[in-house]
């Protein structure tokens, strides 16, 4: 026969057994639901510090801009005062270099006192050794103009770099029939 304490005893046991496999199960369940949550919590925390690297590279790029325009803001139109050589009519020549978008620079030249449509070349001597004369626009084409019949020129160009880095000195010279090799300097500017 069985006693009523070995059945309570054996009746403790399977409640115990019951109540620990009952908790297992909660706290396994308790151990996914943890997993699970520290898995979102690791992919916000990756979507965070992408999100993080966005925000900085737009602040970087901001700054760059801010930074470029600043630049363009502080550069200014510079004139340049040509002097007119001896013997020739030439006066109030003036040269302006601008900074423009894009690290370009726009050059223009006005003169007065020219020849009555003549043809005239702008150059520039270069700043490297050795020193060369060449055409501020690089070809000859690209840097002539023709004054007009009261002997005023205008000329214009846009440079991929600021000519007073490029070149120490600008020249005019004055073509008569076309020729380069009659060739008359008409005024000249030192760069700074």
């Amino acid at each position: 026969m069985v006693n009523s304490s070995t059945i309570l005893m054996a009746s403790a046991v399977v409640a115990l057994v019951i109540g620990g496999a009952a908790g297992y199960y909660a706290r396994g369940s308790e151990v996914s639901a943890l997993e699970a949550n520290i898995a979102k919590a690791v992919e916000s925390k990756k979507m965070l510090e992408e999100e993080v690297k966005a925000v900085q590279a737009d602040a970087t790029k901001a700054k760059e801009g801010k930074a470029m325009l600043e630049a363009e803001l502080n550069a200014k139109t510079v004139p340049v005062r040509l002097n007119a050589e001896k013997g020739q009519m030439a006066h109030d020549v003036w040269l302006l270099v601008a900074p423009v978008a894009q690290g370009k620079y726009a050059v223009a030249l006005r003169a007065e006192g020219l020849e009555s449509k003549g043809a005239y070349i702008v150059d520039g001597v270069t700043r490297t050794e050795p020193m060369q004369t060449l055409p501020i626009a690089g070809k000859i084409p690209e840097s002539e103009f023709i004054a007009d019949e009261n002997g005023n020129g205008l000329y214009w160009l846009l440079l991929d770099k600021d000519p007073r880095v490029a070149f120490e000195k600008i020249i005019i010279l004055y073509l008569p029939n076309m020729q380069m090799d009659k060739a008359v300097v008409t005024a000249t500017a030192i760069l700074s």
